[in-house]
């Protein structure tokens, strides 16, 4: 599931996806993640037009969904205990 975060007093849009999921997220779904903020943008009844993308894992992710992450710029993070922690790429 997707969410688009609003900010108030601008003009920018975010997309977040967030998976608590057993294992580490695979290539395939950030390029269905990237695909959807893409079908977004191009739509003619667009509300918003997203900005920045983000994605969260409790597991992690595969190697190559990080490289693909850096090519699409999608910042990605991975929730431990109660705090977030930004994937560097």
């Amino acid at each position: 599931m997707s969410a688009v975060l609003l900010r108030k007093f601008s003009n920018k849009y975010t997309s977040v996806e967030c998976k608590n999921w057993t294992k580490k997220v695979e290539r395939e779904k950030l390029v269905i993640f990237v695909d959807k903020v893409n079908q977004n943008n191009q739509a003619k009844d667009r509300i918003h037009s997203i900005d920045k993308k983000i994605f969260v894992s409790t597991k992690g992710f595969v190697d190559n969904a990080i490289q693909f992450a850096e090519e699409h710029e999608i910042d990605c993070y991975i929730k431990q205990e109660n705090k977030f922690q930004k994937v560097e790429y």
